[in-house]
């Protein structure tokens, strides 16, 4: 296996589109890319309940997320009670 990297996605404009869209070509390719064993992160300056719905789109649920331009990191995974910790 390659050195793992760190990709960091943003959610509007970039694995969302401007309609609001996330196509099967982008949420696959997330899911390869940490399938692979990179960390994929979103870091967005949207806020937790705006985060959540496309991190499960996306398939990501270990790892990280930063919310709320920063503010707030999530730390993800299935088995703590949410999905996710603060």
């Amino acid at each position: 296996m390659t050195t793992p990297h760190l990709v960091a996605l943003d959610i509007d404009g970039t694995t969302v589109n401007h309609e609001g869209e996330l196509s099967d070509a982008v949420r696959e390719t997330v899911r390869a890319v940490a399938d692979a064993g990179h960390h994929v992160t979103i870091a967005t300056g949207r806020a937790i309940i705006g985060t959540l719905p496309v991190l499960d789109r996306l398939g990501l649920t270990t790892g990280y997320a930063v919310c709320a331009n920063g503010a707030v990191t999530l730390r993800l995974h299935p088995d703590l009670e949410l999905g996710y910790e603060i």
